[in-house]
């Protein structure tokens, strides 16, 4: 089953047909007619199901369970062109079963690949992902197997958002493309490798390696993979503003995707040629609007795959609201916002994660069976010598003392080595448990700034536009109003709120640093007189996630009541280090207030307190008629530092 391993030209193509005409048995027309299907099914689907069509009633006249495999996979390829990953996937459970009776682990798990990418395309990556793992086990063992397994698994790990595993096993499955009709599998590794530099930020070698896949493409017949690669550059391009260049890339794409009928493709590539037109500076509004309306008339196209519609909805109202049509854009932002939450909260984020630690503990579980089958084996030879040595003993008395000493000896050193060999490995895997911890914080923290900073960042314009809509309303307008200055506070405390999570974070520098920051940008709002007395050099060294967040938050609320209750003209902050003790004090000329007024409405400094005690620190605020200072100490734990800096 040659599925996926090359593409041709049509000089291959007219030799076929010709082949087909003097074909006088079954046999040789099933051979000519799959060809036929699996090639015409890259460049005209219509075609490549008919010949599929025909090889399979040859095959089922004749028997032939191979042919009749075959065939379908055929017909699964070429409805895979269209976009009908429904009827594709049928084909290709059909293909599955048949290959199961010829009990071939190769056929096994060509088919099974093949399933696989149906349920990705619809979004489904549970499934997807259980498919290819359920196929890759079928062949990670043997000598040679199809590559294509490495650019599934990474476009899976794509979706999950793990660039570098990606990365991995698109250069693993390059590695493995080393037969002569390879050349064509590695074409589509370079497309995946390049939009993984692209998420990487590295577009010059992403454009780089699309444009050696593209040249490769346009001398086969492959106008599916041609077509990826293509929206791959635009991407790229549309990623580095160059609208211009992306708009000739999607404009190439569309035509392509019109000529093999995929729908889906028309769509994408519709709105993205709208996207560009929208983004450069003159623009054509007619043509703008007839691509959007077009790439609407096909989302019907795009089915069930959840992903794809929260992208799709996301650049028609960022489209939509460059041409200034506010209320179309607000309907199709709040579809993007609803795909949005419904995939981040439930499919997406639990799911792949759930499928990535499955395949992860698959294989660790693989190294500890490997581990025990030596160690069976060792304890086996171990038992063979004690045999061997009792014998020597009972023909050898006298030596046999000898030999059972220094075999005891030798028993002893092989159990401390064991029990080492296993103290290690349970390092190595607490080690492994904490990188994971610090990737995981860090991930969170990039998802939280990409997914809820775009959407505060949405409300906020929505808010602005409707202002400007709705001035001779003016109860209406300070509603609003209210709305945007409350998106800027979530963005505000969202910006601490991932500073907080991000585990580079947790250091004594970053710390001060943060409380700098916040300081100089908080006080600029206000005529307030401020002075700071911050050390010139701080050391980076490490504090807990805990100490860093609560000292910040505390730090944050007595500086916000200075400003806001005492009627202070003049803030002083002062930090120090001495002996391990981090000193940190602000103090105001406000009219400060009595412990009365504290029992009363003191929930606020009461919080402070509560705080600071969690992680053992020690929190003071004295207040008179001439202002309010309050100090926060915390004493720095051996694996921190004893530094003094001034």
């Amino acid at each position: 089953m040659n599925t996926w391993l090359r593409a041709t030209d049509q000089k291959y193509l007219d030799s076929l047909k010709l082949e087909l005409k003097k074909a006088k048995t079954p046999k040789q027309k099933i051979k000519c007619l799959y060809s036929l299907s699996f090639e015409y099914g890259l460049i005209d689907p219509r075609k490549g199901i008919n010949y599929g069509k025909e090889c399979l009633k040859y095959a089922q006249q004749i028997h032939n369970i191979e042919d009749q495999s075959n065939a379908y996979n055929g017909m699964g390829n070429a409805y895979e062109t269209m976009a009908n990953y429904d009827s594709a996937r049928w084909c290709h459970q059909q293909s599955y079963e048949l290959a199961k009776k010829l009990n071939s682990r190769q056929y096994m798990a060509v088919t099974l690949f093949n399933v696989g990418y149906c349920y990705k395309e619809q979004g489904d990556y549970r499934n997807a992902l259980n498919m290819y793992l359920e196929g890759y086990k079928l062949v990670e063992n043997e000598k040679e197997y199809n590559p294509r397994i490495h650019y599934y698994l990474g476009e899976i790990y794509m979706k999950i958002g793990d660039y570098d595993q990606a990365e991995y096993h698109t250069h693993l499955g390059i590695k493995k493309c080393w037969r002569p009709y390879h050349d064509y599998v590695k074409l589509n590794f370079y497309i995946n490798l390049g939009k993984c530099y692209a998420q990487k930020a590295k577009t010059d070698s992403a454009i780089f390696v699309l444009n050696k896949a593209l040249v490769g493409l346009k001398k086969n017949t492959d106008q599916l993979s041609l077509c990826t690669c293509l929206n791959a550059l635009g991407e790229v391009y549309m990623y580095r503003k160059e609208y211009a260049k992306a708009l000739e890339y999607f404009t190439e794409e569309n035509l392509i995707q019109k000529k093999i009928n995929n729908n889906n493709g028309q769509c994408i590539s519709h709105m993205n040629i709208a996207y560009c037109m929208v983004n450069q500076k003159n623009i054509d509004l007619h043509e703008a609007k007839k691509q959007l309306l077009l790439s609407e008339r096909f989302l019907y196209a795009i089915g069930n795959n959840r992903d794809m519609q929260m992208k799709a909805y996301d650049k028609l109202a960022g489209a939509y609201e460059k041409i200034g049509d506010s209320k179309t854009a607000l309907f199709y932002f709040k579809k993007h916002t609803y795909y949005k939450d419904s995939l981040l909260n439930k499919d997406k984020f639990h799911q792949l994660n759930e499928l990535n630690t499955k395949y992860e503990s698959e294989k660790k579980e693989k190294q500890i069976q490997i581990q025990k089958s030596a160690i069976e084996k060792q304890n086996t030879l171990l038992e063979r010598n004690k045999l061997q040595t009792l014998t020597l003993a009972f023909l050898f008395a006298f030596s046999a003392l000898f030999g059972i000493f220094f075999y005891n000896r030798y028993r002893a050193k092989q159990k401390i080595r064991l029990l080492l060999e296993i103290q290690r490995q349970e390092k190595l895997r607490e080690n492994a448990l904490k990188e994971k911890e610090i990737e995981e914080r860090t991930r969170i923290a990039k998802d939280i700034h990409d997914e809820l900073g775009s959407g505060i960042s949405k409300i906020f314009l929505i808010a602005e536009l409707s202002v400007q809509i709705a001035r001779s309303n003016e109860t209406l307008t300070e509603n609003i109003k209210t709305i945007s200055k409350t998106a800027k506070s979530l963005a505000d405390n969202m910006k601490d709120l991932v500073w907080s999570l991000n585990p580079e974070n947790s250091t004594l520098d970053n710390l001060i640093a943060r409380i700098n920051e916040f300081s100089s940008e908080f006080l600029e709002e206000f005529p307030i007189e401020s002075a700071f007395d911050f050390p010139y050099h701080v050391p980076p060294l490490k504090i807990s996630k805990e100490a860093q967040r609560n000292i910040f938050l505390t730090f944050k609320e007595a500086l916000n009541n200075s400003v806001k209750h005492s009627f202070a003209n003049k803030i002083n902050i002062e930090i120090t280090l001495n002996s391990g003790v981090l000193h940190i004090k602000i103090s105001d000329n406000g009219k400060g207030f009595t412990s009365e007024k504290i029992k009363k409405t003191g929930n606020g400094l009461r919080n402070m307190q509560q705080r600071i005690s969690n992680i053992g620190g020690k929190f003071e605020i004295h207040s008179s008629v001439k202002g309010t200072n309050v100090q926060i100490e915390y004493k720095l734990n051996e694996n921190e530092s004893n530094t003094t800096f001034m």
